[in-house]
């Protein structure tokens, strides 16, 4: 199965008949001003706490090109909150960036 994230904010779910879920988003979010957390909630609950990985770049309308890391805060059937870093592993503090994220988990 191929899954096309695209160029602009998109999102997606698939439900295999095996039981395994694939939700998918992408698009520009604003990190937490005071933590620099990030919640992404998911459209469909999984079963369980799914595995999750994400992207993140900087803003490029505004100039910054920078990819960044991301600590994981929290995790549920239901939404993964995360923290947002730089380089240094410092949190990321109110600022808009562009994130690309899929969560794989059982649907049954």
């Amino acid at each position: 199965m191929l899954i096309n994230l695209g160029t602009e904010e998109s999102s997606g779910i698939a439900k295999l008949p095996n039981g395994t879920m694939i939700q998918y988003n992408q698009g520009y979010v604003t990190s937490g001003s005071s933590f620099g957390d990030v919640s992404v909630y998911f459209s469909e609950a999984f079963k369980s706490t799914p595995s999750f990985i994400c992207s993140l770049r900087g803003d490029t309308a505004a100039g910054d090109y920078k990819y960044y890391g991301y600590r994981l805060h929290e995790e549920s059937s239901t939404k993964v909150q995360i923290i947002i870093v730089n380089q240094d592993g410092e949190a990321y503090h109110g600022r808009k960036v562009f994130i690309s994220w899929i969560a794989i988990g059982r649907w049954k």
